[in-house]
C-alpha cells in the first residue's frame, strides 16, 4: 500500500482539530502512512508519489478553499485515487464544472444507501441536476431539492458530503485499502466521463 496524502482546505489551522485529527487518527490505528499539505500547496507531484489522496472538509463559514480548486486539476488525468469530503467534494464538483448551490444541512440524517447514519455539516451542496450528468449518485438527501451525499467518478474518484470520519470510520479505510471504495461499492457503475 502506498501512503496516503491528507489534503487540507481549512484556512484556520484550529479546524485541524475538527476535520483533519479525527483522520489521522483513524490512519494512525491502522498503522497507514500519511503526509500533510495544504490545498493552496499541492500540485501534480503529489500523484506520483502518492497511492490515494484525503481532501478533508473545513467548518460553515470557511470558503477559502474554493479559490485553490485548480491545484487538484490534476486527479483527472491521473489514476491517482481521490476522497473528497464535504469542501473536498465541493472542489472535486468544481473540477468537472458542476456548479455548487446553498443548501444548509446540519446535524445527523440516515441515508437509506448502505442503511447508512451520516453526520452533516455544510452550507453548500452540489447541484444535483448538472451533478447527475458527470458523477454515478448512490445517495441523496431532501425532498424539494436533492442534495448529492455519494459521488463517484471514473471508480476512483468519491466524494462525500457528509463527514465519515463521525459514524462511518469504515469507509475511510476501505479508500486506502488496497482494494479501495470501488469494492464497497461493487454492485453499482460509475461514470466513466
Amino acid at each position: 500500500m502506498r501512503k496516503v496524502l491528507i489534503v487540507k482546505t481549512n484556512k484556520d489551522p484550529l479546524s485541524d482539530y475538527e476535520f483533519v485529527e479525527p483522520i489521522r487518527a483513524i490512519l494512525r490505528k491502522k498503522n497507514i502512512l500519511f503526509s500533510e499539505v495544504h490545498i493552496k500547496d499541492i500540485d501534480k507531484s503529489y500523484a506520483e508519489r502518492f497511492g490515494r489522496i484525503i481532501v478533508t472538509g473545513t467548518n460553515l463559514q470557511d470558503f477559502d478553499y474554493l479559490k485553490y480548486g485548480k491545484n487538484l486539476n490534476f486527479i483527472k488525468y491521473n489514476q491517482v485515487s481521490v476522497l473528497g469530503i464535504c469542501s473536498g467534494m465541493h472542489l472535486i464538483a468544481e473540477l468537472f464544472n458542476v456548479p455548487l448551490i446553498d443548501a444548509v444541512e446540519i446535524g445527523v440524517k440516515h441515508l437509506r444507501f448502505r442503511h447508512m447514519k451520516v453526520f452533516l455539516l455544510h452550507k453548500k451542496a452540489l447541484d444535483y441536476s448538472k451533478a447527475k450528468e458527470k458523477f454515478f449518485i448512490p445517495a441523496c438527501t431532501g425532498k424539494k431539492v436533492k442534495i448529492p451525499q455519494i459521488i463517484i467518478c471514473k471508480n476512483r474518484i468519491f466524494g462525500f458530503q457528509f463527514h465519515p470520519e463521525v459514524f462511518n470510520q469504515d469507509l475511510i479505510l476501505k479508500f486506502v485499502s488496497d482494494s479501495g471504495l470501488t469494492s464497497a461499492f461493487s454492485k453499482f457503475n460509475s461514470r466513466s466521463d
